[in-house]
């Protein structure tokens, strides 16, 4: 069998309609969530996941604050 390099599969792909491709996009996906991760690729798909926004101000601990009333 004949080696094939990334770039010549890449030109390939490049040449399917856009329904093939997206044909071989989802038999890509659906073939990569069959196998384990690696760490590496598990702890980058845990920090995808993260959110980085900063907190603009404290949150407060006063029930007021949170819901607009006196508690009662």
């Amino acid at each position: 069998m004949a080696q094939v390099t990334y770039e010549e599969v890449v030109k390939l792909a490049e040449q399917l309609t856009p329904l093939e491709q997206q044909a071989l996009i989802a038999h890509l996906q659906e073939t990569a969530r069959h196998r384990e991760l690696t760490f590496t690729e598990w702890k980058a798909l845990f920090d995808s996941m993260k959110d980085n926004t900063p907190i603009i101000a404290d949150i407060s601990p006063r029930r007021e604050d949170w819901y607009d009333d006196d508690g009662r």
